[in-house]
């Protein structure tokens, strides 16, 4: 993860990577979808997450760090002093290896995807409420009219989550080398990086594939999120053509028979149905 671009692309991925049904992305991550992370891909998720959080480029004008350990004293030091922390001996590589269990990497993602998904919450269509005119006559009691539903929609935007929360983590900044040290939890330093590669990146290239509903990273006019979508879609419309059905049932039969006759050695004869003889 060279650029933050890479970055992005990356979290893109691994918020959505162990979602196992496309219908499914707006659901949380349940137990069956557990099963789909197998021990070498959580090996390999631990690395590139220690990469993606703890990456150091020289450029960049902050570094991250775990947060402080309290120091054990006695309680009379605590009483008059407060509690004393220290600086944690581990680097973020090694606080994320210790604290980042399968469990809480599934927990990581789905946080992932809700944060990633409320970034590009969509418009939603909502009844719009008509009111009925009331009138009124000379010496009647005025009387107040509830509103009812009205039958014409309107689209009205989703309120858009313009923050990205994180805990409260330590912040401070190093006159020597003109860098912003942050501290915090490594849940936490995980969103903030996040939060940190979108104002780099912004959310322009971000798109919701239409055939999917798959969050992509989009490269210049691009509509779907890969070519299994752009075939499906494309299919889809080839087969609006009454013609073109007849042609994939046809073709459908024949790769079944060659199937067939395969595996039999040609020893099968395949019989045509009823309606396929009047073809």
């Amino acid at each position: 993860m060279k650029t933050s671009a890479d970055r992005l692309r990356w979290f893109i991925d691994f918020a959505q990577r162990f979602k196992l049904r496309a219908r499914d992305w707006d659901e949380p991550i349940t137990a069956e979808d557990t099963k789909v992370l197998k021990e070498w891909e959580y090996l390999k998720l631990k690395d590139e997450i220690a990469e993606f959080v703890g990456g150091s480029d020289p450029s960049e004008p902050f570094r991250f760090l775990p947060q402080k350990i309290r120091v054990i004293q006695n309680d009379k030091l605590d009483l008059d002093y407060g509690p004393q922390f220290e600086p944690s001996p581990l680097s973020v590589s090694e606080t994320l290896e210790r604290w980042l269990t399968k469990e809480k990497m599934l927990e990581l993602a789905e946080n992932a995807g809700w944060n990633l998904r409320q970034v590009l919450a969509p418009t939603r269509t909502t009844p719009a409420v008509i009111k009925k005119p009331i009138s009124f006559r000379r010496g009647e009691q005025r009387r107040v009219e509830q509103p009812s539903p009205g039958i014409v929609s309107s689209a009205v935007p989703n309120k858009r989550k313009g923050t990205i929360e994180f805990g409260t983590p330590t912040v401070s900044f190093d006159l020597n080398t003109a860098t912003w040290i942050i501290e915090s939890h490594p849940a936490n330093l995980f969103f903030i990086r996040f939060g940190l590669t979108l104002i780099q990146e912004g959310v322009s290239q971000l798109s919701i594939c239409p055939e999917c509903r798959r969050i992509f990273y989009r490269v210049r006019k691009q509509k779907y999120c890969s070519k299994t979508c752009i075939n499906r879609v494309s299919r889809r419309k080839w087969l609006e053509n009454p013609k073109n059905k007849k042609k994939d049932r046809r073709w459908a039969r024949e790769r079944y028979e060659r199937r067939t006759k395969l595996k039999t050695n040609g020893k099968v004869r395949i019989q045509r149905r009823q309606n396929e003889t009047k073809q």
